[in-house]
């Protein structure tokens, strides 16, 4: 049972991370910063929705998705380093379209320098595992 409690703890970290990354620039992201401007005693919830505030929603979202994903994977069986490279991809995926769609595209060339060190680091059979490392 634990292993289902913590597949659908990692599901529900990649959905929630995707949806507010996809909304992030839509109406619908409203609420999500609203919301999020509850936690801030000195943000007002009507002036915090702006254009930076949906950039910042679809970043967030990115890194929280891509952390679900890691985790979705690595629940699946998969190993650490095949997770942690499913988890950057869609960190990568989702952080850059939002930034492009919330007029931050410059934000994607800060992201390929993080993509490519992460690819490169994880090169190498022995990313895959701790028991991969172990076996060399």
């Amino acid at each position: 049972m634990q292993t289902r409690s913590a597949f659908v703890f990692a599901l529900g970290n990649l959905v929630m991370g995707a949806a507010m990354a996809l909304v992030a620039a839509s109406p619908a992201a409203g609420p999500f910063i609203q919301a999020a401007s509850l936690l801030h005693s000195s943000v007002d919830a009507a002036a915090a929705d702006t254009d930076f505030a949906r950039w910042v929603l679809g970043i967030a979202g990115g890194v929280w998705a891509g952390w679900g994903a890691a985790m979705v994977a690595q629940t699946r069986g998969l190993p650490a380093g095949r997770a942690h490279l499913i988890g950057l991809s869609v960190w990568c995926l989702l952080d850059s379209a939002a930034s492009v769609a919330n007029g931050a595209p410059l934000n994607v060339l800060v992201n390929l320098p993080w993509l490519v060190l992460g690819l490169w680091l994880l090169r190498t059979p022995a990313a895959a595992s701790p028991a991969t490392r172990a076996a060399a």
